[in-house]
């Protein structure tokens, strides 16, 4: 499985120190190799309780893309 980085998640990586943007990416490619996700899928991984990873599974070639990393602190009252 080929992992691939959109323009905006390299972007977003930014908002990370340098040590934390690679660890996170490390961590996520690891992750999405044997991610359990169905092709045309798009799936969303919580990170550190703050931040959402949105990724889209495409077919052909067979690519996990990670689109956004976005900042999305988890609501304790909904909880």
């Amino acid at each position: 499985m080929h992992i691939s980085w959109s323009d905006f998640a390299l972007r977003d990586l930014k908002q990370f120190d340098v040590f934390e943007a690679q660890a996170l990416r490390v961590q996520l490619e690891e992750v999405l190799q044997t991610y359990p996700c169905n092709e045309g899928e798009s799936i969303r991984i919580r990170y550190d309780d703050e931040y959402v990873v949105i990724c889209h599974r495409y077919a052909s070639p067979k690519t996990t893309s990670i689109l956004r990393i976005l900042y999305e602190p988890v609501d304790v009252d909904t909880l």
